[in-house]
């Protein structure tokens, strides 16, 4: 759309895993390894796992014995070869010294990134990246999905010091409710033509911008009342 095309592949990571365990307790951990393989199946090579709601569900160090279970559970399930993301949503706040615990549990996973595991702060980032180098030094630290336009101060003070690996900021705006009603309308009017998955990432056609087409029976059947024709 801007510039012309820059890669034919795109990759992409299944983002479906949300707190399961806790959603079917009476298969846990077995229904969050069955999701991840059923990704697996899909052609999907990575996946991000949502943590941090066990220490507030449960006994807080329960809970992130839970978390690194989970997580653990699912490393042994897909292989050594598919990326793992982590993604907190905040659950850690206030508790830095169980964080440093689950970096510990978690290091046999390998984990990407970990993300949003506390609040954006300078000092608990400060202290969250000394466990990063001492526990997991070869994963990433991300945040600011939070952020909207302009960014944060404190994201930008995370940034400044390098307290963070990448900065990761929100691009849907304008909400779910909003999205889904642009999905529908690409649903039922556009048919998207020449983009395939594959492999874990979605392979570009050879078309120009989002190369949508428009349902020509669609469009006259639903819009053409209201079509104009302006002439000079």
């Amino acid at each position: 759309m801007l510039g012309g095309r820059s890669r034919d592949l795109v990759s992409a990571y299944d983002t479906t895993m949300y707190f399961q365990d806790f959603l079917h307790p009476t298969t846990g951990v077995a229904q969050c390894v069955d999701e991840a393989l059923e990704a697996k199946a899909a052609d999907y090579r990575e996946m991000k796992i949502k943590t941090g709601q066990g220490v507030h569900s449960m006994l807080a160090e329960a809970g992130m014995r839970h978390d690194a279970e989970v997580v653990l559970t699912i490393r042994d399930a897909v292989g050594p070869d598919f990326t793992l993301y982590v993604d907190a949503n905040f659950g850690y706040d206030g508790r830095l010294d169980l964080l440093e615990e689950f970096f510990w549990e978690t290091v046999a996973a390998n984990i990407f990134w970990f993300e949003e595991m506390v609040t954006a702060d300078v000092d608990s980032y400060r202290q969250m990246s000394d466990m990063q180098a001492k526990h997991a030094p070869d994963s990433l630290l991300t945040c600011g999905e939070v952020d909207q336009n302009p960014i944060l101060p404190v994201s930008q003070d995370l940034i400044d010091q390098g307290l963070i690996d990448r900065y990761q900021p929100d691009l849907v705006s304008h909400g779910l409710a909003g999205w889904m009603e642009t999905e529908r309308q690409l649903d039922h009017t556009y048919k998207p033509d020449g983009v395939t998955f594959e492999d874990g990432a979605y392979r570009v056609g050879e078309f120009t911008g989002l190369g949508l087409k428009i349902d020509q029976d669609i469009w006259i059947r639903n819009h053409a009342a209201n079509e104009m024709t302006l002439s000079a």
